[in-house]
């Protein structure tokens, strides 16, 4: 367990927590948790968000260029045509 390298907070279901703790499992199968504690608390497990917010960024970037060159495509092919109208 390690300190996460950024702060991850949720709110799901009537459930508000933030992550404190990193793990990394490295092979699948059953991993037993045990954690003490004089407080009541919930364990929330789950993955990272750091892999879903790039693949967002690198999609919304990667749309913005198609939209550019399906936009100069179509705007040299109107001009090519004009042109070949006027000839």
């Amino acid at each position: 367990m390690a300190t996460p390298t950024g702060r991850t907070e949720y709110s799901r279901g009537g459930h508000h927590g933030v992550s404190i703790f990193a793990a990394s499992i490295a092979t699948s199968g059953k991993t037993r948790f045990q954690c003490e504690s004089d407080d009541t608390f919930q364990i929330a497990i789950g993955t990272g968000l750091g892999l879903g917010i790039v693949a967002s960024v690198l999609s919304a970037f990667a749309g913005f260029g198609v939209a550019v060159f399906l936009f100069f495509k179509t705007f040299l092919r109107r001009k090519r045509d004009q042109q070949a109208v006027s000839a």
